[in-house]
């Protein structure tokens, strides 16, 4: 998915070439959600091959996504943000570990740049809560099974993906990669975060308040949508608190 990504989208493109190796026959599609700097252009002059479906509208990241699953036709669907970069050989590693287990579910490699971890536990509230105070984050973990995976480099089963509905389009931004994991989770599928294969996401992890409240806003719409009312009632009372306390708003 794009948005304004022409500065970026290129160096993701060329490095898709090499990170299937030989062995795997390569579809992109690239869905544009309105760029106003000729992305779907440029992408169209530079790379030809590239299958561009442009939207009149920004749709939001959870239903751009399932624009090109619905058009995919490989095996394995990898969902790629434009500002990440593979390395040689990176995408067939990935789908040779994700073969590897009983019930593929979603895999993510881990993430080096400026941006956020690539593997998270579920949120409770005391996690929340703990976040926003300043605690020290969790450690890394080793390779396995984790609670969810980041949409920025995610590699799943096509058909299993589809089997679960893709993400959910209520999702404009953040959340659809937490929402879609724990359903996997719920189909007993695993969710891996492989480390042996990095690649380089240039996102940021800059949290200003625009953004936390996007986020937050995102984890309360899981919480109504995957938890129950009570869990939802507890989070909602406790990040309007939090607010109260250090200023702010949040929305849902």
């Amino acid at each position: 998915m794009t948005f304004r990504s022409r500065d970026v989208v290129g160096a993701c493109l060329a490095s898709l070439q090499t990170a299937a190796g030989p062995g795997l026959a390569l579809e992109v599609l690239l869905v544009d959600n309105a760029s106003a700097d000729g992305t779907p252009g440029w992408v169209r002059a530079n790379y030809p091959a590239v299958r561009v479906i442009e939207n009149p509208v920004n749709v939001g990241f959870a239903r751009a996504c399932n624009q090109a699953l619905g058009l995919a036709s490989g095996q394995y669907v990898l969902f790629l943000n434009p500002d990440a970069r593979l390395a040689t050989g990176a995408l067939e590693a990935m789908i040779q570990r994700l073969r590897q287990e009983p019930r593929p579910g979603l895999l993510s490699p881990r993430l080096q740049g400026g941006g956020p971890p690539a593997w998270g536990r579920f949120p409770t509230l005391g996690r929340l809560v703990a976040r926003r105070l300043g605690a020290r984050p969790e450690p890394e973990p080793g390779e396995g099974p984790v609670d969810w995976v980041l949409g920025a480099c995610m590699l799943g089963p096509a058909e299993v993906v589809r089997e679960l509905g893709g993400f959910d389009d209520d999702y404009f931004l953040y959340g659809e990669d937490l929402d879609l994991c724990d359903r996997m989770a719920a189909a007993g599928r695993t969710v891996v975060y492989y480390p042996l294969v990095t690649v380089t996401h240039l996102g940021n992890d800059r949290w200003d308040p625009d953004r936390l409240e996007r986020v937050y806003g995102a984890v309360l719409m899981f919480f109504k949508k995957r938890r129950s009312l009570v869990s939802y009632l507890a989070v909602w009372i406790g990040l309007r608190l939090l607010k109260l306390w250090r200023g702010g708003r949040i929305e849902n």
